[in-house]
């Protein structure tokens, strides 16, 4: 956000965009992040917040529960990466 400190007056309505996209592995510090942020969103309006950990190349994924193949009549598997 930029304004003049020095400016008599300012605008009414301010709008504030958050924008992040974070590896995988730092989605403790992405929630942790959202949780203090919640507050703040809540109690102002124009401020929009999307930061998240997204899965990039070579990273490991989480376990995928309860996962059947195609055609198969087996039981439900986890599916876990190696």
């Amino acid at each position: 956000m930029v304004f003049n400190a020095q400016a008599g007056t300012f605008e009414d309505n301010s709008t504030v965009s958050i924008d992040k996209d974070l590896p995988a592995t730092k989605e403790k510090t992405v929630n942790d992040v959202k949780e203090s942020l919640k507050p703040i969103l809540e109690a102002h309006t124009g401020i929009t917040c999307s930061i998240n950990a997204k899965i990039g190349a070579g990273d490991m994924y989480r376990t995928i529960s309860g996962a059947v193949k195609m055609g198969d009549n087996k039981e439900p598997q986890d599916m876990t990466h190696k």
